[in-house]
Parts: structure tokens; sequence; C-alpha cells
């Protein structure tokens, strides 16, 4: 069944990537007088939005993980991953093992004036947490970026 699932899902982005490129093409094409297409543009905007964040979570579950293991605090207060030269900084995207380990979760690294945080669970303690690094396109995640607008970095040359 998951084999199912991811296959339709690879089957499926070639379209959405299809629609990206006419809508990225056909962006003039709305008339700012007409209420009619301004409600259109705004519709198409919402439905680029989350096909983009289909495009994301695709990409980020496929990709490859290059680092695992415990979160060690240097004595420079910098985080980084047991047994490996991968430091974790501010926006730098993770995705960290829950607590009772029964799911990995997804998140942004920020940092305020006392540590470096989760932004997924800013209380979570990250030191000794179990994380992993995937090789995943920066500008694809929207946790560590904003949204880009369409026209802009839709695909690179790994196919993410």
């Amino acid at each position: 069944m998951k084999n199912e699932l991811k296959k339709e899902l690879s089957e499926l982005v070639p379209r959405i990537e299809s629609f990206l490129k006419v809508w990225h093409s056909h962006l003039d094409c709305f008339d700012e007088n007409d209420p009619e297409d301004m409600y259109l543009r705004t519709m198409f905007w919402d439905i680029w939005e989350n096909i983009y964040s289909v495009l994301e979570l695709q990409c980020l579950m496929e990709a490859e993980v290059l680092a695992e293991g415990p979160l060690i605090k240097d004595d420079y207060g910098k985080y980084y991953i047991e047994s490996t030269d991968e430091y974790i900084t501010t926006a730098f995207p993770i995705e960290y093992l829950e607590e009772n380990g029964a799911e990995w979760k997804f998140s942004g690294v920020s940092k305020n004036e006392k540590d470096y945080y989760l932004t997924a669970d800013p209380k979570l303690k990250m030191s000794g947490l179990r994380v992993r690094k995937k090789d995943v396109p920066f500008v694809y995640l929207k946790i560590a970026l904003e949204t880009l607008p369409p026209g802009e970095g839709i695909r690179d040359s790994k196919g993410c």
C-alpha cells in the first residue's frame, strides 16, 4: 500500500509541474478591472500555494538522509549531529524523533537570546535530541523560508 501511494504521487508530480508552468506563463492574462478575473486569479494563487506545498512535502519525503544522530552542543553553543561535521544553524531544516520515538517530525531551527530551538516545538530540549538531516533543496522548505512567488525555483536539477 505504501509503495502504491508513493507511485501515485510520483505520477502526479509531472502533472502538477505542468500546471505550474502554464500558471507561470499566464500570470498577466487577468484583467484587473474585471471582478471575475480577479476572483479567478485569487483562486489560482490559493491553488498554487497548496500545490507548492505538495511538491515540498513530496521532495522532503523522498530525500536521502545525509546524517542522523543525537544533537551535541559544542563549547561555542552550537549544535552538531554526533559523529558528523553537520552543524545545525538558524533556519536549518531538520527532522527530529519525537520524545516517545513514535514518529519523525519536520522543523526549522531558530535562535533566541538564550539558545537554539526547534520552530515546531520551541520547548523541546535540543541537546541529545535524535535528528536527521536530509538532502533537500533549501528553497522548498516553507518552515525555513517564505514561499517563493510563482516563477522562482520550481524544481532543481535533482527533480526536487
